[in-house]
C-alpha cells in the first residue's frame, strides 16, 4: 500500500527538522511516525489524514520532542514567506530612520565632546561617557539588565487568584511560597513587558525572552496557568491548582505526601507515569495537555 503524498511531504519535513540527529535514528523516528499515522487511520477510517497530522502538530514541533530528549536545541518553526518580506521591509525602514537620526546628530550636535578640565570624553551626546580621572566608563544602555530578572508581588488569596505564565522556550522550576507572595528569579529573561496584573489575575509574560531559566515560588491554593511551546517544567510538591498546555517537553511532578491531587493528564505523543488521583473537595486539580513529550513522577 502506497503512502499518501501528504503524509510523505509531512515526513520529509520531519526528517529535515530532525537536523543533527544521526541518519539511522532519523529513519527510525520517521518510520515510527508513519506507522503511528497509518495505524490511526486504520482503526478509525472516518478520521481524515489531515486531522491526524494536525493532532501531531507541525513537523518541526514533533522533531523538537526528539531533539529535547537528546539534549539538543529545539528548532524554530519555519516562517511564512510573507513574514520574511515584512521583516526585510521593517529592517530596511529601521535602517533609514537610524541613518537619518545619525545625520541629525552629526549636523546639530558634536559627536565627540572632550572636556579637558573634568577629564571627560562624551560621545553621541552622553550615550558613552568616559571619565579619565575616575577610570569609569558609562554606557547609557548598560543600566538595563536582560540577563537576570527577579521580583515579587503580594497575592490577595481571598479573591481566588489566577497566576498565568507564558513562554516560548524555557525551563521552569516551581516550588511553594511560604507566604502570600508570588516570587520569581530568572536567568536569560527580558524584563520588558514581563509583569501584568488585571483584577485577580497576575501574568508573567516571557514571550520577549529567548530561553529563560526561572525559579518561581507559588502561593498556596491559587490557580497556576502555564502556556508554552518548548520546555522543561518541574513541580515541587505543589499545593495549588494547575492548568498547563505545552507543545514539546518534559514535565516532572514530585507530590506532597500530605496533599491530595485530582489528575487530568493528556499526552498526544509520548508517555505519562501513573499518578494516584482523588476526587475529594480538598484535592488540588492538576490538568495538563502535552503534545510531544513525557509527564514523569519525581
Amino acid at each position: 500500500m502506497s503512502t499518501p503524498a501528504k503524509l510523505e511531504s509531512y515526513l520529509a519535513k520531519l526528517d529535515k527538522a530532525l537536523g543533527p540527529i544521526a541518519i539511522s535514528e532519523k529513519a527510525d523516528i520517521v518510520t515510527e511516525i508513519r506507522s503511528h499515522v497509518l495505524e490511526a487511520q486504520k482503526h478509525d477510517e472516518g478520521q481524515s489524514l489531515e486531522s491526524i497530522l494536525d493532532s501531531l502538530g507541525e513537523p518541526e514541533q514533533v522533531a523538537n520532542r526528539y531533539l529535547l530528549d537528546r539534549g539538543l536545541k529545539p528548532q524554530k518553526a519555519p516562517k511564512h514567506p510573507i513574514v520574511k518580506w515584512l521583516t526585510i521591509g521593517f529592517l530596511g525602514t529601521l535602517s533609514i530612520i537610524t541613518i537619518f537620526i545619525l545625520i541629525i546628530l552629526w549636523k546639530f550636535t558634536p559627536l565627540v565632546k572632550v572636556d579637558e578640565t573634568s577629564g571627560r570624553t562624551i560621545i553621541l551626546g552622553g550615550l558613552i561617557d568616559v571619565n579619565e580621572k575616575s577610570g569609569s566608563f558609562k554606557n547609557s544602555d548598560s543600566d538595563s539588565d536582560n540577563d537576570q530578572v527577579s521580583g515579587s508581588i503580594d497575592i490577595d488569596l481571598k479573591k481566588t487568584p489566577t497566576i498565568e505564565v507564558i513562554f516560548q522556550n524555557g525551563s521552569m522550576e516551581l516550588e511553594n511560597s511560604n507566604n502570600s507572595q508570588l516570587q520569581w528569579k530568572c536567568k536569560g529573561a527580558n524584563s520588558n513587558g514581563l509583569f501584568e496584573k488585571e483584577n485577580a489575575r497576575v501574568r508573567l509574560n516571557f514571550k520577549n525572552s529567548s530561553e529563560p531559566k526561572c525559579s518561581l515560588s507559588i502561593p498556596t491554593n491559587v490557580t497556576l496557568v502555564l502556556n508554552g511551546d518548548n520546555g522543561h517544567i518541574d513541580f515541587k510538591k505543589p499545593r495549588y491548582h494547575v492548568s498547563l498546555k505545552l507543545i514539546n517537553g518534559t514535565i516532572g511532578i514530585s507530590e506532597d505526601p500530605t496533599a491530595k491531587y485530582s489528575y487530568d493528564l493528556h499526552v498526544t505523543s509520548g508517555k505519562t507515569d501513573n499518578f494516584t488521583s482523588t476526587t475529594t473537595n480538598d484535592s488540588y486539580k492538576i490538568e495538563m495537555q502535552l503534545v510531544n513529550g513525557n509527564i514523569e513522577k519525581n
